[in-house]
């Protein structure tokens, strides 16, 4: 169900992340929360919705960076040859 979950999230909000890079990401942290689910709290489907969301974010966020360090540094090298 997870396997769906995550599946779903991934096309729906077209993150531009490496799906089973990022699917295997959010399974452990689905299994590392798995314990910290409290059912009296809310429902589940909308807990590990936020888990899985904000992992993505946080992985665009992190490989968006990554690219944008290594543009400049690329530009830095063009500029300096020049």
């Amino acid at each position: 169900m997870f396997d769906l979950l995550i599946q779903n999230i991934l096309v729906s909000y077209g993150f531009a992340v490496d799906l089973e890079d990022a699917k295997q990401d959010c399974f452990v942290l689905i299994l590392k929360t798995l314990g910290k689910f409290k059912p009296e709290n809310g429902k589940a489907f909308n807990y590990f919705t936020t888990i899985i969301m904000n992992n993505l974010r946080l992985i665009y966020t992190k490989n968006k960076k990554y690219r944008e360090k290594l543009d400049a540094y690329e530009e830095l090298l063009r500029n300096k040859s020049s």
